[in-house]
């Protein structure tokens, strides 16, 4: 029983630091070289710069213009209001 015990904990032992240099996590994970990272960094820094220099554009005072269709008119306000009848007595 204490060869069993002693040989598990040897196998235990040589195992457990090829088992941490295992990369299980993300197994085809693949490392970018420095060319690629450069080329990257020059993508990004070209892009901020072309979005700099784009103009603003104006933002629309109609948050449901993209719901309605255009065909449809707005109704004057003055059809669209109900009175209100009075019943005083």
């Amino acid at each position: 029983m204490r060869s069993k015990l002693l040989s598990a904990a040897m196998l235990l032992a040589f195992a457990a630091p090829a088992y941490a240099q295992m990369n299980i996590m993300a197994p085809n994970l693949k490392y970018k070289t420095q060319d690629e990272v450069d080329a990257a960094a020059k993508q990004e820094k070209d892009y901020k710069s072309t979005m700099q220099k784009l103009p603003d554009e104006k933002a629309s005072n109609d948050p449901w213009g993209n719901v309605r269709s255009s065909g449809t008119a707005q109704q004057p306000e003055h059809k669209t209001k109900k009175k209100k009848a009075s019943t005083t007595q």
